[in-house]
């Protein structure tokens, strides 16, 4: 929402008028609404639980390799052990480059927590916590002050800076928020 003034032509006197942004060009029907959160959910579900399916893979391919070696059994191996390498390095880097939201009384991760980064006097990216408390951001050189708030706690503020060692930089920051006592 936009608060804004304007000027009565009549009068000097200066009207509030309260503007709502929004998307008009989205025209979605219900089904589509449907099958959009159905296949975000199953993506979701897939990227927690495919490390299972991944080893159980490699297993009965490894095992079909030993029993009938052949080319096609080979290169199939060849590409589970490539991905279950390419998992292993995602879930290593993405353990380190993500940043955490927790309670500073309880040590519990908390969700929802928004994440503001600023540059200047104005905000460049917004980022939410997920269930675990976990959040990530990507960074360009700079000076930025990063918000983080929460319904119910204090909102605190850290201010960081991105050398220009690289272009993008991934950016790990960590919050413990205190509740607001009423």
């Amino acid at each position: 929402m936009v608060d804004q003034t304007i000027k009565n032509a009549d009068s000097s006197k200066v009207l509030p008028r309260m503007f709502i942004l929004m998307d008009r060009e989205d025209k979605r029907t219900p089904l589509q609404y449907f099958m959009i959160r159905s296949y975000s959910k199953f993506v979701e579900w897939l990227d927690i639980n495919s490390f299972p399916f991944l080893i159980i893979g490699v297993f009965l391919n490894t095992y079909f390799l030993v029993n009938d070696p052949g080319a096609l059994n080979i290169m199939f191996e060849c590409l589970y052990v490539a991905v279950f390498g390419y998992k292993i390095l995602q879930l290593i880097q993405r353990r380190k480059q993500t940043g955490t939201v927790v309670d500073i009384t309880t040590g519990q991760p908390v969700d929802l927590a928004m994440i503001r980064v600023a540059s200047g006097d104005r905000f460049v990216q917004v980022r939410i916590t997920d269930k675990s408390g976990l959040f990530f951001i990507i960074l360009q050189p700079g000076n930025y002050t990063v918000f983080c708030s929460r319904s119910g706690y204090e909102t605190i503020s850290k201010k960081i800076f991105v050398p220009k060692s690289k272009k993008d930089k991934v950016v790990k920051l960590d919050f413990a928020l205190r509740k607001i006592s009423i």
